[in-house]
């Protein structure tokens, strides 16, 4: 909604417009708006944008945060200290409140013992969660917000998370495997989409949250945690897919832009 009232006035006053579009399906103004722009850079590499729109792949940038981190190596889980970090968007997961720590409670004792979780807890979930981890004797810390979460990216052995667009960034451009759950009431299911790329490069599991259930996931936390070659492929397949240079991709096409209009 936020872009409707720039486009409509840059298209009325004839100023070249650009939208980008951070998911692989479009929201409903900026898909309105999509054929009357001069360009759609796109944070997705295999988008579902309406036929004929004019669009170029930039990715999503990056926060400094993020950035000033990268070039790290993957941290194997070969090594005996295992990080997991579960993030569940700006609000958290109710799902995953629910569901994480059973699905934790399923896993073979010898990885528990090598395990350090991070999880995004909604506030109203907080004493459920803890309690659930307090049970199994686990090293773990939730809360509602963390303020570090490239810190703990650039530490961690798999990410659990919503498949937005920003996330996906993130994990990608840090190169790590990761177990998406698309959010099921996202505007034009875009969360699915974005998911796919990384499930078709085998970088990620994705599982669908109207299936979701405990041992579903501790199925994928195990496939991932107790098979380091295939945790160390799916790191290099994820990295293979960042873009930690989208910020000056979608500048040079933004000049370009400018350029070929004033010219």
């Amino acid at each position: 909604y936020a872009t409707f009232s720039p486009l409509l006035g840059g298209i009325i006053l004839g100023v070249p417009c650009v939208i980008h579009e951070q998911n692989g399906n479009m929201g409903v103004v900026n898909r309105l708006f999509s054929k009357r722009v001069r360009l759609v850079a796109s944070g997705s590499f295999a988008p579902q944008f309406p036929p004929q729109t004019h669009w170029v792949f930039t990715g999503n940038p990056l926060r400094k945060e993020v950035l000033t981190r990268l070039g790290g190596s993957y941290k194997s889980p070969h090594q005996e200290r295992l990080s997991v970090l579960i993030i569940g968007g700006s609000q958290g997961a109710r799902i995953f409140d629910e569901t994480i720590p059973q699905a934790v409670s399923r896993l073979p004792k010898d990885l528990l013992k090598r395990l350090r979780i991070y999880q995004q807890v909604r506030e109203e979930n907080l004493q459920g969660v803890d309690n659930e981890y307090r049970k199994l004797g686990i090293d773990y810390i939730a809360k509602p917000f963390f303020e570090d979460i490239p810190e703990l990216l650039a530490n961690s052995q798999l990410v659990i998370a919503r498949s937005g667009a920003s996330s996906i960034a993130e994990i990608t451009a840090m190169g790590l495997p990761s177990i998406l759950v698309p959010f099921a009431a996202a505007a034009n299911d875009h969360q699915t989409v974005n998911s796919q790329i990384l499930e078709g490069a085998k970088a990620a599991i994705v599982l669908k949250e109207k299936n979701l259930d405990p041992a579903m996931i501790s199925e994928a936390i195990c496939k991932i945690l107790m098979n380091p070659d295939q945790a160390d492929q799916m790191a290099e397949a994820s990295k293979k897919l960042g873009v930690p240079n989208a910020v000056a991709k979608l500048a040079d096409r933004v000049e370009n832009l400018e350029i070929g209009e004033t010219n």
